[in-house]
């Protein structure tokens, strides 16, 4: 059974050159992969560099496509590789960039150009990839930002659990300062 609310971010190859030269109908290739992963499961999907270069057509917003890219990536549970071969971009920027802030990458290039039809060994073998990737690590949760207000709440919490229900919550007081340390180290990069 697939996992329920993976993120996924699609990368696949815009417009380059393929390993043998020819270029391919890559927009309407990666159109066919989020189809197929949203007839197959129930990831949410995530592709906005799909939509500014179907939206809009010029390499004027080119920078602005990568820096949403890069943040799509950071609150991804793992960049999916697609479209049977992996391009400068899909190397140089999105794996790079899941690299750097702790994304999975999953490699799905070898199951072709197009995605399988749905219901087909091919199909089940695509998901157990990329759910394969997700499970090799704890999943990574995005959070969003905590304000002083957030932390100072969750320190009161915390001290309050830990003086009246120490044991029977352990495992809960480790969770809670496993975030406000995370929640500090965050703030104080900010700060910086």
């Amino acid at each position: 059974m697939p996992m329920h609310k993976l993120w996924v971010y699609l990368s696949h190859a815009i417009g380059e050159d393929d390993q043998y030269g020819k270029m391919r109908d890559n927009i309407a290739n990666v159109g066919e992969w989020f189809r197929f992963f949203i007839d197959n499961t129930q990831y949410v999907v995530q592709c906005p560099w799909y939509i500014y270069a179907v939206a809009l057509h010029g390499g004027l917003h080119v920078p602005r496509r990568l820096i949403d890219s890069i943040a799509a990536i950071d609150r991804s549970d793992v960049v999916v590789q697609c479209g049977g071969y992996i391009s400068p971009h899909m190397s140089n920027y999105e794996a790079k960039a899941a690299r750097r802030v702790g994304t999975l990458v999953a490699d799905i290039t070898k199951y072709g150009v197009l995605p399988p039809d749905k219901g087909t060994d091919y199909a089940e073998a695509i998901i157990r990839t990329v759910e394969r990737s997700v499970l090799k690590q704890p999943r990574r949760v995005w959070m969003p930002h905590l304000d002083t207000p957030d932390l100072d709440a969750l320190k009161k919490l915390l001290h309050d659990i830990d003086i009246n229900l120490p044991k029977e919550h352990s495992a809960a007081i480790s969770v809670l300062t496993r975030i406000l340390e995370a929640a500090h180290v965050e703030i104080g990069e900010k700060d910086e």
